[in-house]
């Protein structure tokens, strides 16, 4: 009799059927959490983003203003960084031709380098600055001039007044 129980208890076990899988409501469940949390992450990466936009494109500007204020002491040429559409666009331009006859207007033209492409800047970040351009000259001086950069919540001062001779990056307060 103890055997014929045991083997009952077996074939139940046996007969039952075991889960290996999720079911469609599990499955469901994980995906719902998975975009809830996705939705709440989601704006809080956009901002540091656009801020990290931001400070590379006030980055760039302050290195072409360098690289401008170096290739006019050892070109012995004025340089000259020009803004346009808005100075939503900026590039580096040298004079075309040092000492020859007196013109009333310099001529500058591109600088045919990497560094003289045409720099585009995103669509949220804008230069205010009082004048078009920005021009370095032969001695290692340059125009005293100051360039905010900014986007909707942040901005960035290059400033070439505070000292002679250095183009300074600071961040503005809000």
């Amino acid at each position: 009799m103890l055997k014929a129980m045991m083997i009952l208890s077996i074939g139940e076990n046996l007969n039952k059927k075991t889960s290996r899988g999720f079911t469609l409501i599990e499955i469901l469940l994980v995906v719902v959490l998975i975009s809830v949390i996705s939705a709440i992450a989601v704006p809080n990466f956009s901002q540091p983003y656009k801020n990290l936009q931001l400070k590379t494109a006030t980055n760039d500007i302050a290195y072409l203003m360098r690289y401008a204020q170096s290739r006019a002491v050892s070109k012995n040429k004025k340089v000259r960084i020009e803004f346009s559409d808005g100075r939503q666009r900026y590039w580096l331009t040298e004079e075309s031709q040092k000492g020859v006859g007196v013109a009333t207007e310099e001529q500058f033209v591109k600088i045919s380098s990497r560094l003289g492409r045409e720099n585009n800047l995103g669509k949220d970040i804008r230069v205010e600055m009082q004048e078009e351009n920005l021009i370095f000259y032969p001695d290692g001086t340059m125009d005293k001039r100051e360039l905010s950069v900014c986007n909707l919540k942040k901005c960035f001062l290059i400033s070439t007044k505070v000292q002679r001779g250095y183009v300074s990056v600071f961040e503005e307060e809000s």
